[in-house]
């Protein structure tokens, strides 16, 4: 985030995640500033974005999830420079991947235009998910807006608010990293991927 220019970041924690506080604090020892806002209800990703709102609701947002990894790094960078060139209200980074049935795939076409978000669908001829994302404040009251109609809705998958972004005929691109590589450590085969790569890393070493 800092190499793509980010200047401040809101992390969205539970009770349960004070470990983050104590690692990062409040930035400064990564060149970064860091805030932090608890989540005290867990309805999901969707309504933990939404929480900031206040504070972010006239600035762009970037997202990335704090359990996942992915490649390249300059991803960051490259989203953000696609918004602000295309002016876009929402930013996809999308990458490859072998199991999108337990992420998100996007529909896009030649030029970059979202035509669909999915969420862990059944089955998926779309090998790819959408890992990383930026909005422009068009978006961010969007989610506001539809946060407050329901419980129901503050548990929707963020996924599934993008989508409606595209059938609200809103600005929706994205950008993929065909070479790239999207890693979710909160599923098994994601975590045994890292932990294998690191032995493999060690034995090289050696």
């Amino acid at each position: 985030m800092r190499h793509a220019n980010i200047q401040f970041v809101l992390t969205v924690i539970s009770d349960r995640k004070t470990e983050v506080i104590k690692y990062f604090s409040d930035g400064r020892d990564f060149d970064i500033n860091i805030a932090y806002l608890h989540q005290k209800e867990p309805y999901g990703l969707s309504d933990a974005i939404n929480k900031g709102f206040q504070w972010y609701k006239n600035s762009y947002v970037f997202l990335a999830l704090p359990d996942t990894i992915f490649y390249p790094f300059h991803a960051i960078r490259a989203i953000r420079e696609e918004i602000l060139a295309s002016q876009a209200d929402l930013v996809l980074g999308v990458f490859p991947t072998s199991k999108p049935e337990q992420l998100g795939p996007v529909r896009f076409d030649s030029s970059g235009k979202a035509i669909e978000v999915l969420d862990k669908p059944k089955g998926s001829s779309v090998f790819n998910t959408w890992g990383i994302a930026v909005w422009s404040p068009t978006f961010s009251k969007l989610l506001n807006q539809y946060m407050a109609i329901s419980l129901e809705a503050q548990q929707q998958p963020i996924g599934n608010i993008f989508n409606l972004a595209i059938t609200r005929g809103l600005n929706v691109r994205t950008v993929f990293f065909e070479d790239g590589e999207y890693i979710d450590l909160g599923t098994p085969e994601g975590l045994a991927h890292v932990i294998l790569d690191r032995e493999l890393s060690g034995l090289k070493e050696i």
